[in-house]
């Protein structure tokens, strides 16, 4: 067995939680991804914690210990423990029956940990270690998931896991995509049964879309990609996506944008929305809109997706002979997301060049005049507002204009004149 490293302020922590709960005679667990994290290295984890009776016994003193505020659940016997610098998930043991292939399972109550483990997706998930008033104690591991983690395998724990819960298809891929780990054979034999069964039409495609977007937020997602071809085939996403040889060339081509775009302007850049523009890209704008509702993508996020499929048809020779101005009229509402998507699939490189400077450029703008700054000009509030700051801003994106100073003269010649 490895020694374990951890920092010393969630030692604290599990120590305060330890001891609170042996007063009470609880029994608390440290379980599932954390416990696997730290197996593999991690110092910093997540602290997921079980425990034998109902949170809400521990819950109030523990809060009190802790300075902390927190949620309980009471249908679900569930809790979230908010601190200063992170939060605590701690739930009840249960243990789980699914009704029918595919459905939510019915939850119970129990006092066995090792059935709580056993509800779990695949082995190196399901183990769990004691706390007590000294941290962590003794491993608790029914299911041998210490030594498909030494081993690289992940391996669910029964026959019918897939059949119960086809969305741990998508995430076996996730790990193994994430961890370079292998599937168990008889997890491999499964998995191609459930698939042709054809479980994913089991779920609903908002389940279904769930795991897709968290597969694509894989730093290994070309690799995720290939595995989720091999084992169920691109069409359990659509109908219409095939496997493109050309996402080998865009895919380091937006990791790369992205992280420029991020250096420059500190702004976000959900690189995950691009990789979905690409592997939708072929299908027409129905059948986009669609998808987008089935997986119920946010609202913003499903205007940008669709937004982009009406820019994939502007021509490259518009995009080369427009002034900064102009490209902002051409491609406006300007998303980083969207920009970077055309970026990653152009081969000519001065044009990639200007279409991330147009980019950071947009996104660093900052106008110092505002509404009150025109009512002092002598502007009433009105759609003229909108008007003159909208003028301002294409004007100081060709460069025309930077200083306040010039954007005052700017706007008195153009508006007051």
């Amino acid at each position: 067995m490895v020694k374990l490293k951890i920092i010393p302020e969630l030692i604290r922590l599990l120590k305060i939680i330890g001891r609170e709960c042996a007063k009470l005679k609880i029994n608390a667990y440290l379980v599932g991804g954390p416990v696997r994290d730290l197996f593999l290295g991690k110092a910093n984890i997540d602290l997921d914690i079980v425990l034998d009776k109902d949170v809400k016994t521990v819950l109030p003193s523990l809060a009190k210990l802790l300075s902390a505020k927190y949620i309980y659940h009471p249908q679900f016997k569930t809790a979230k423990l908010f601190l200063d610098s992170l939060y605590i998930d701690i739930a009840t043991a249960r243990e789980e029956i699914y009704p029918c292939l595919g459905s939510l399972p019915r939850v119970f109550p129990t006092t066995d940990i090792k059935k709580d483990l056993f509800r779990r997706d695949f082995s190196i998930n399901a183990m769990a270690i004691k706390i007590c008033e000294g941290g962590l104690g003794e491993l608790l591991d029914p299911y041998n998931g210490w030594e498909d983690l030494r081993k690289g395998k992940i391996r669910v724990l029964h026959e019918k896991s897939f059949l119960d819960d086809p969305t741990r298809i998508i995430r076996a891929i996730r790990f193994c995509v994430r961890l370079d780990f292998t599937l168990e054979k008889n997890t491999r034999l499964w998995l191609k049964k459930a698939v042709s069964r054809r479980v994913f039409s089991q779920i609903s495609s908002a389940r279904l879309g769930n795991e897709i977007f968290k597969l694509l937020q894989e730093k290994n997602l070309l690799a995720g990609i290939k595995k989720l071809r091999d084992l169920c085939g691109l069409k359990i996403i659509h109908p219409q996506i095939i496997f493109n040889r050309r996402w080998e060339r865009y895919f380091p081509e937006v990791s790369k944008w992205s992280r420029d775009f991020v250096q420059k302007t500190s702004q976000k850049v959900e690189e995950w929305l691009i990789y979905f523009i690409f592997l939708t890209v072929k299908l027409d704008k129905d059948a986009l809109q669609e998808l987008c509702d089935k997986y119920e993508l946010g609202k913003n996020n499903r205007l940008l997706v669709m937004h982009t499929y009406e820019l994939k048809r502007i021509e490259e020779a518009k995009l080369h002979n427009s002034k900064y101005s102009q490209l902002f009229n051409l491609l406006k509402p300007i998303f980083p997301e969207t920009i970077i998507f055309l970026i990653a699939r152009l081969e000519n490189k001065s044009l990639q060049k200007k279409l991330f400077e147009f980019l950071v450029r947009c996104s660093q703008i900052r106008l110092y005049t505002n509404g009150e700054r025109l009512k002092k000009l002598g502007f009433s509030p009105g759609p003229i507002f909108n008007k003159i700051l909208a003028t301002l801003f294409l004007a100081k994106l060709d460069g025309k204009i930077s200083t306040q100073r010039e954007e005052e003269d700017f706007v008195k010649e153009t508006f007051l004149r």
